[in-house]
């Protein structure tokens, strides 16, 4: 059965594609920013058939299905550039191999979704280098993007800006209208504390009619709600290559998600009771998710709950970036396509019509965010689009390993195996060796 909260327009799909690809007068093959300039592009020509290859950390293509790279690029590119084609199959047969093994077995890749967390993976092995210089020919204009967006990939890979930032996603509270009916408790609203989360959530908790319903979890894994943390804390101290893990406000983040995970009979790991069972009141996920939302239930959502200190202000952003590779033989083309994907005539119709976060700071854009969309009708799309979002802390070469430390120290505090001060102590002794011994390895001092 259709989900009628998918994008609309996935069904008109080919329609769009065979429309824009017909639509091939004016400009179309000749734009170099977000914008539509086109003075300093004149050597190159974006109107001969091209086919670019397309890589992702995330996405594994169907050989002659490809209509999910459709809707979040092909459309889009081939309307700017309708002789533009991509080859986005390649790698569905190389699913069990890095990016890295495919290219040391010689494949080409000109663009490349990858991920924020490992780009400085993409720098070290020169699969990817600085666009400056691209950003600076075409005369690109960054100043309507999200700044924090720009910092938090540019700190991710050594000071270079490596790709473009098309999308983001920033955790956001998801609620059951009919568990709050249900129990008279009034719903979730904007400018909530964990606070005030931790009290909603004891008010919904409860056994009733043989059924256990819980108040709050998160569908996200917990790491990405600590690593995307509201105070922006950064896992590991750049200038000493410790872990921060001491700084109190660690102590400050476990306890107050500690104070919702130990109200008894609230599930902190059960996304199924929110989706399936509906004994779910609250979920933190990213905004994305009410496509997953059955039609039977009634619900809406609003802004994460804040710190009690930084009120108003939401998760950090987990953007999602279109690099260009580096030895690709069409850099330039492959730049062009990937500016594209920031103009605000593409963004404002995919905010509208896939709920896709912008990256622009644009009201309009906001504004119009699930607009296209009639299952989000009536519901509080402002939400999805948050107003302030944490400034990002910095991905480094060692925060995956040092992660897994905090996830070990936060359980630990969650089930009430180790008070919070302990857990974090020996999580700390414990990454500060891992790091030791892996730059020891790497010979760095």
């Amino acid at each position: 059965m259709l989900n009628k909260k998918k994008p609309v327009y996935i069904a008109a799909l080919a329609t769009l594609v065979l429309a824009s690809t017909a639509c091939s007068g004016g400009d179309s093959g000749k734009a170099i920013n977000s914008e539509g300039g086109n003075d300093q592009a004149k050597r190159i020509d974006m109107t001969k058939p091209l086919e670019l290859v397309y890589y992702s950390d995330n996405y594994v293509a169907t050989p002659g299905n490809d209509a999910e790279f459709m809707i979040e690029f092909g459309q889009y590119i081939q309307k700017k550039y309708p002789n533009v084609t991509f080859n986005n199959n390649i790698y569905s047969a190389q699913q069990k191999k890095t990016i890295d093994d495919n290219i040391a077995a010689g494949m080409r890749f000109d663009l490349h979704k990858g991920s924020i967390a490992i780009s400085h993976k993409y720098v070290d092995l020169s699969i990817v280098s600085d666009i400056s210089d691209l950003i600076k020919k075409h005369n690109v204009d960054l100043s309507g993007v999200n700044p924090i967006l720009l910092e938090q990939f540019k700190g991710a890979a050594g000071g270079k800006l490596i790709g473009i930032p098309y999308q983001t996603l920033s955790l956001i509270l998801f609620y059951n209208k009919g568990i709050f009916d249900k129990f008279g408790v009034p719903y979730p609203k904007e400018g909530m504390t964990w606070q005030d989360m931790a009290e909603l959530t004891r008010k919904v908790t409860r056994l009733d009619g043989g059924v256990q319903y819980s108040g709050f979890t998160s569908q996200q894994v917990w790491s990405v709600p600590l690593r995307n943390n509201q105070l922006s804390l950064e896992h590991i101290d750049l200038k000493t290559n410790k872990v921060t893990f001491s700084d109190p406000r660690w102590k400050q983040l476990f306890d107050d998600f500690k104070n919702i995970f130990q109200i008894p009979g609230n599930t902190p790991n059960a996304t199924n009771a929110f989706l399936k069972e509906q004994s779910l009141a609250t979920i933190l996920a990213y905004p994305n998710f009410y496509a997953s939302i059955p039609d039977t239930m009634d619900w809406d959502m609003v802004s994460a709950p804040s710190m009690k200190d930084k009120p108003g202000l939401g998760f950090q952003p987990t953007p999602s970036v279109l690099m260009i590779h580096a030895n690709s033989p069409f850099r330039e083309e492959a730049f062009l396509v990937a500016v594209e994907m920031l103009s605000k005539s593409v963004q404002l119709d995919r905010a509208k019509n896939v709920a896709a976060s912008s990256v622009l700071t644009d009201p309009e854009i906001r504004q119009s965010i699930g607009s296209g969309i009639p299952a989000l009708k009536g519901k509080n799309t402002a939400a999805m689009q948050p107003a302030n979002m944490a400034p990002a802390a910095t991905f480094t070469p060692y925060t995956a390993d040092v992660t897994k430390e905090l996830m070990d120290a936060f359980n630990s505090v969650m089930n009430g195996t180790k008070d919070t001060n302990t857990a974090l102590r020996e999580a700390e002794e414990k990454s500060n060796q891992i790091i030791a011994e892996k730059m020891a390895a790497e010979g760095k001092k």
